[in-house]
C-alpha cells in the first residue's frame, strides 16, 4: 500500500547498516552510479582520488566549492531547496539505490532540487573506496567528524552547509537514508511556503513526560525542513552549540524555538520506516516505474 500526500507509514526503522567489503562496494559504487546519473549541479568541483585531510571538511569547512555558488550566480538566482540525507559512511549500497529511485524526477526540475548526502569520517581502510565514491558522483559531504546520530551531526552539517554554498537555496530538507521523500507533491507545496523564517514537517507537540514545559512544535528526524536563513542561525547560535547533543531531532526543535522561528508548516510528504533499507528503495523504484509513486 502508497501512503500519498498527507499520510505517512511510521514503522520502527532499522538502525544496521548493510556490511560489504571494499571490493564489493566498488562495484556497486560503478554499477548503480553509472546507471542512476543524477549528480547534483551544484557539487561539480572536487577532483581528490580518496578521503584525506583536504577532502574531509573541518570546523564545518566545505569538502569542494560549488560551482554555482550565489558568490557566481548571483543572490537572486538561489535554488529551490536542498535535499540533505544522512547517512553512514559504509551505506554505500543504500546511497546508490537512492540516487536511482530519485534520479529521473530530480532532472525533471532543472536543477532547482539537488541531492546531498552527508557522511561521518570513515575507517582508514574504507578512505580510498569512500572517496571513489564521492570523486565519482560528487555529492557526499564529508564531515571531519566519527559517525554518530545524536552528538551533533546535525549541526555539523547546518555549520558545513552554511560554509559549502552560503544562501544556494531557499530551504534545506533534511532526510534519513530510510526516509522517501514525494518530490512531486512536495515541491508544489513548498513553493506556497514563505522562504524566511520557517520550520516544517509532520509537526507534533512533544509528549515526554520529562520535557520541559512549554514544549514546542517537533518534527521526526526522518523528514523535516528549514529556510535557509535559519539554517545561517543556527550555524552561528551558542544555544544550538551547547545543545548539539541529544536525540536531533528533538534538539533541531528547540534550536528552532530559540531562534524565534516565526513559521511552523506541517506537511506530511514522505514515507518512513523500512526493517530491509535494499528491499524498500528497489519496491519504490518498481512502484514509481509502474506509476504509483510520484
Amino acid at each position: 500500500m502508497w501512503l500519498m500526500k498527507n499520510d505517512s507509514i511510521c514503522t520502527e526503522p532499522s538502525r544496521e547498516s548493510i556490511k560489504m567489503n571494499p571490493n564489493e562496494a566498488s562495484k556497486w559504487i560503478k554499477y548503480l552510479g553509472e546507471k542512476s546519473n543524477s549528480t547534483p549541479s551544484s557539487l561539480t568541483n572536487s577532483s581528490q582520488d580518496s578521503v584525506d585531510s583536504s577532502l574531509i571538511s573541518s570546523s564545518a569547512s566545505p569538502t569542494s566549492l560549488p560551482s554555482d555558488s550565489p558568490s557566481q550566480i548571483g543572490a537572486n538566482k538561489r535554488k529551490l531547496y536542498l535535499m540533505t540525507v544522512i547517512s553512514k559512511w559504509d551505506s554505500f549500497e543504500q546511497r546508490a539505490l537512492v540516487r536511482q529511485v530519485y534520479g529521473n524526477t530530480l532532472r525533471q526540475y532543472n536543477g532547482e532540487i539537488d541531492l546531498v548526502f552527508v557522511v561521518g569520517k570513515p575507517e582508514e581502510k574504507w578512505n580510498m573506496t569512500v572517496g571513489n565514491e564521492q570523486k565519482f558522483h560528487k555529492d557526499i559531504i564529508i564531515l571531519d567528524q566519527d559517525e554518530n546520530m545524536n552528538n551533533g551531526k546535525t549541526l555539523r552539517t547546518f555549520q558545513t552547509l552554511h560554509k559549502l554554498m552560503p544562501y544556494a537555496y531557499d530551504f534545506v530538507v533534511k532526510l534519513d537514508t530510510d526516509s522517501f521523500l514525494l518530490v512531486v507533491p512536495f515541491t508544489r507545496f513548498l513553493i506556497t511556503v514563505s522562504k524566511t523564517s520557517t520550520y516544517g514537517g509532520p509537526l507534533t507537540e512533544m509528549f515526554w513526560e520529562k520535557v520541559v514545559k512549554p514544549t514546542p512544535l517537533w518534527a521526526p528526524g526522518g523528514f523535516y525542513f528549514l529556510s535557509w536563513d535559519l539554517v545561517d542561525f543556527l550555524s552561528d547560535s551558542p544555544y544550538a552549540y551547547e545543545n548539539r547533543n541529544g536525540p536531533e531531532d528533538v534538539q533541531t526543535a528547540w534550536m528552532v524555538r530559540n531562534a524565534s522561528c516565526q513559521n511552523y508548516v506541517s506537511a506530511w510528504y514522505y514515507q518512513h520506516g523500512m526493517k530491509d533499507p535494499k528491499s524498500w528503495w528497489i519496491e519504490i523504484g518498481k512502484a514509481m516505474n509502474d506509476g504509483k509513486l510520484v
